[in-house]
């Protein structure tokens, strides 16, 4: 039982290492997104107060 206990939880361990890196991963490409929308909103913006001149 030890053993096999040992190999669970060894393999546990490798897919919880997995979803980290891919969480990471993900956040890392979530912030991308936000700084992209945030540059697109600040030109709108500028279009905007330009449109209203």
């Amino acid at each position: 039982m030890g053993e096999k206990h040992n190999a669970m939880f060894v393999k546990f361990k490798q897919l919880r290492q997995k979803d980290i890196e891919n969480l990471k991963k993900e956040i890392h490409d979530s912030k991308a997104k936000i700084d992209e929308l945030q540059t697109q909103q600040s030109i709108l913006q500028t279009l905007q107060k330009g449109d209203t001149k």
